[in-house]
């Protein structure tokens, strides 16, 4: 479990999933696809939203196993580089539908969790980059159920490489929700994510650069041992209200 405090997103950076929604989505393509089914989870409407400064599609196609979504370059579509004299901003989003009703076979269990890691390499001063990236989860629980997560800075490592590394239960989303809003506490069997990223690269030594090389959202299996204390939890407080009756 995540302890890390969660830092909500500001208005402005909000603002890019609404200005990237009024435009034209791309589908994933193939052999992944908008739509598909594991053992652990189905997925649908799996697109890359355009907008005005996005870059449709530069997370490219992922593939998709029973651990999650997987942004690799498997299949040689990824755009997710900025440098100095070139693009110096990559701003680009992701997103898909997650149900385990459409597990195949149907109705795996509840997931509670999601981890999102992302990997990259640069050249140049690391103070001269900067990796803004967000996560966003609609649960389809009631009429307010949105959650937006700005993740952690990433960590600029001397051999040329980053990375970003950062897990969120769903109680922890729970703990901190948008204005407005509510987030259900609950292991949940159908969730939106989307997923943005925007790489800046300053400075003024042309072609330095930063380029992301894979981003994955995992979701990891729920564990037994939680799927007990959910169960003894739910007893104790049975056993606590009988005691009350009599």
């Amino acid at each position: 479990m995540n302890h890390r405090k969660i830092t909500t997103l500001t208005a402005a950076f909000a603002g890019v999933f609404a200005v990237s929604g009024a435009a034209q989505a791309a589908p994933w393509a193939l052999p992944t696809g908008p739509t598909g089914a594991n053992t652990r989870f189905g997925w649908s409407n799996g697109d890359h939203p355009g907008g005005v400064g996005v870059v449709t599609g530069a997370f490219g196609t992922p593939s998709v196993d029973v651990d999650g979504f997987h942004f690799i370059d498997e299949f040689g579509d990824m755009n997710f580089h900025a440098q100095v004299g070139g693009p110096t901003v990559i701003n680009s989003k992701t997103r898909a539908v997650v149900d385990v009703a459409t597990s195949v076979p149907a109705n795996a269990l509840p997931l509670n969790e999601i981890r999102v890691v992302e990997t990259g390499t640069y050249q140049g001063d690391p103070a001269s980059f900067q990796v803004t990236a967000s996560l966003q989860v609609f649960t389809f629980v009631g009429n307010k159920n949105t959650q937006s997560i700005a993740l952690d800075p990433a960590t600029f490592l001397p051999d040329g490489t980053w990375f970003i590394d950062q897990t969120f239960t769903f109680s922890d989303l729970a703990a901190f929700p948008l204005p407005g809003n509510t987030f259900p506490n609950i292991p949940l069997t159908k969730f939106k994510f989307d997923l943005v990223n925007i790489l800046h690269a300053n400075g003024s030594t042309a072609g330095n650069f930063i380029e992301k090389t894979s981003a994955h959202v995992y979701l990891p299996e729920p564990s037994s041992c939680l799927l007990f204390a959910v169960g003894t939890i739910g007893l104790m407080r049975y056993r606590r209200s009988a005691s009350r009756i009599h």
